[in-house]
């Protein structure tokens, strides 16, 4: 939770709120279309996630319960990387 709110502030304007319970967490970004965006960078990153059922614009975390420091690193720098990507098609598209 915290490295998801330290992404959080350091791309405020892809993600909306981080929030969760346990290990079940959950990523709002601010458009569904920048989630989607994310969803596919992360995943070409070999990190896989799901769309929220109720909210197009958040992402579900649920990470197995035996999950390891390491893999929560390796998560972490993805989800950073997959952002960075985001990003960077957001300005190529907004100019």
């Amino acid at each position: 939770m915290e490295g998801l709110k330290a992404l959080k502030g350091r791309f405020p304007h892809l993600i909306e709120d981080v929030r969760g319970r346990g290990l079940m967490l959950g990523v709002e970004f601010t458009d569904a279309d920048i989630g989607a965006l994310a969803v596919a960078e992360m995943a070409e990153r070999g990190v896989l996630t799901a769309f929220g059922l109720n909210n197009p614009k958040v992402v579900r975390l649920e990470p197995p319960l035996i999950i390891g420091k390491e893999h929560v690193d390796e998560a972490l720098a993805a989800f950073s990387e997959a952002l960075e990507a985001t990003e960077k098609a957001l300005e190529g598209l907004l100019g």
